[in-house]
């Protein structure tokens, strides 16, 4: 019987260390602590008779630790998929929040593909049933506000969605429209020309032409939010396959950074107990 073919992608990289946390002193990157798990993971998925799985910057032929924006990993992990059928691919990352109570998993799908939603539920009812077992004690539940999450597709944003994200961010609607427009602007001139460079900063560029600098706080991090669900836009084009990112808890809580430094071996049976839910 055929192997599931698995994607992995490893959070970041390179010149992009992701979200950062302290414990016991000492400093900690997301990169890293995602790249400490996913040998676990992919030793779990290849060794369980199951699945086949590799991680993206292999398939792709980059380094473990490449600096690998996301909007080029979309057009790379695209082109590779033109000669791969994968059954799914899994990202993962760890949160961050400006304040230290926020704790536990998220599991994030395309919410604009049809039955991306059942799957990522699936997923997280595996990771919760093996998190919160006594051998493991991994705190999945947590406290923060949704743990199964839609990500708007960035290159299908409207300037209905920018603009309602920015409302909901503080700024009035004539403000929010003229932000909106920029960063429509800035998207589209990224998207073409500058897949490599932060979508932050084409998006403070556009905001500063059009004089608009003051609203860099509202509109930068919905820019990153936006850019940090590229990958998951790929599920458009290849329909039979599914694509969740999967946020294995905040570097800006205590207890979760614990874990993330101490038990990278119980993350990943966590996370493979979950892949195979959402294939039973």
């Amino acid at each position: 019987m055929a192997k599931i073919q698995i994607g992995i992608g490893q959070g970041h990289g390179g010149t992009q260390p992701g979200a950062s946390g302290k414990l016991g002193g000492k400093a900690y990157l997301e990169k890293n602590l995602v790249r400490k798990m996913t040998p676990f993971l992919l030793d779990f998925l290849n060794n369980g008779g199951k699945f086949e799985a590799k991680t993206l910057n292999d398939l792709c032929g980059k380094a473990s630790d490449a600096t690998w924006a996301p909007i080029q990993q979309r057009k790379d992990v695209e082109a590779m998929l033109k000669t791969r059928d994968l059954a799914a691919i899994f990202a993962y990352h760890f949160d961050s929040s400006e304040t230290a109570s926020p704790c536990g998993w998220s599991v994030c799908y395309n919410s604009s593909r049809a039955g991306d939603m059942e799957f990522a539920q699936k997923y997280y009812e595996g990771a919760r049933f093996q998190g919160n077992a006594a051998s493991i004690n991994i705190n999945v539940d947590g406290n923060r506000a949704e743990h199964i999450k839609p990500r708007t597709d960035l290159a299908m944003l409207k300037i209905d969605d920018l603009v309602q994200n920015l409302a909901k961010a503080g700024l009035g609607a004539g403000a929010a429209e003229s932000v909106a427009n920029a960063m429509k602007e800035a998207i589209g001139t990224h998207l073409r020309t500058m897949p490599n460079l932060p979508l932050a900063d084409t998006v403070s560029a556009a905001l500063n032409k059009r004089q608009l600098a003051q609203y860099s706080p509202m509109a930068l991090p919905l820019a990153a939010k936006l850019e940090r669900s590229m990958l998951l836009s790929l599920g458009n084009e290849k329909p039979k396959m599914n694509l969740l990112l999967i946020e294995c808890g905040f570097m800006s809580n205590i207890g979760d950074l614990k874990v993330a430094v101490d038990q990278p071996a119980d993350i990943a049976l966590v996370n493979y107990t979950a892949i195979n839910r959402c294939f039973s």
